[in-house]
């Protein structure tokens, strides 16, 4: 396992089903963690582009994603770190850039839990790749 340092990007997909138009934001439900471990994020030391990591294929998405299903934005490490989380190489078979936004309180008590999703979603960069958008939507 590597340190990611503190300038590095971690990108992460946002699923079309969770960006909300109205109000031109991603819904938090975006940035909840899989499982114990974290939230799942893609190391731009091993995915340099968007492009690239976009493709990537996964055991939920064996082709890779697309703008159809998908876009890309990124967290600045430093700036999870400075929301009290942190990031760590958590490298998977197939998929050497994978890594972890780790430190996310328990989903109980809901509050506690919801405002760290909220401050993840306000140190969110996006869009690297917008999604894009279904016939007569805007996505910001």
């Amino acid at each position: 396992m590597e340190f990611i340092s503190d300038e590095d990007k971690l990108y992460m997909y946002v699923s079309c089903k969770h960006i909300n138009l109205i109000e031109g934001k991603i819904d938090i439900i975006a940035f909840l963690p899989k499982g114990e471990d974290g939230l799942s994020v893609i190391w731009d030391k091993y995915c340099t582009t968007p492009e690239e990591c976009l493709k990537k294929p996964t055991p939920t998405y064996p082709n890779g994603r697309s703008p159809k299903t998908h876009g890309i934005g990124h967290f600045v490490t430093a700036d999870v770190r400075n929301i009290g989380l942190d990031a760590k190489h958590d490298a998977i078979p197939n998929n050497e850039a994978h890594a972890l936004i780790t430190g996310m309180p328990p989903a109980k008590p809901k509050d506690t839990f919801d405002k760290v999703r909220v401050k993840l979603r306000g140190i969110f960069k996006y869009w690297d790749i917008a999604p894009e958008p279904k016939e007569n939507e805007t996505i910001v």
